[in-house]
């Protein structure tokens, strides 16, 4: 399956309300993290310098 994708016939609701995948729920807690990292150095640092370290 690729990530973010439904399998081709899967019903849409179906892939929608599924459980996600051990390896994509890694990418998504990561992707959290980092968005969390970015406004707290946006808020503390500028916009540009999270822009820069985070882009």
């Amino acid at each position: 399956m690729e990530f973010g994708k439904p399998e081709e016939g899967q019903d849409l609701a179906e892939f929608i309300l599924s459980q996600i995948d051990e390896e994509n729920g890694k990418i998504i807690k990561n992707s959290v993290k980092n968005a969390a990292k970015a406004v707290e150095v946006a808020i503390t640092d500028g916009i540009d310098i999270a822009m820069n370290r985070f882009n």
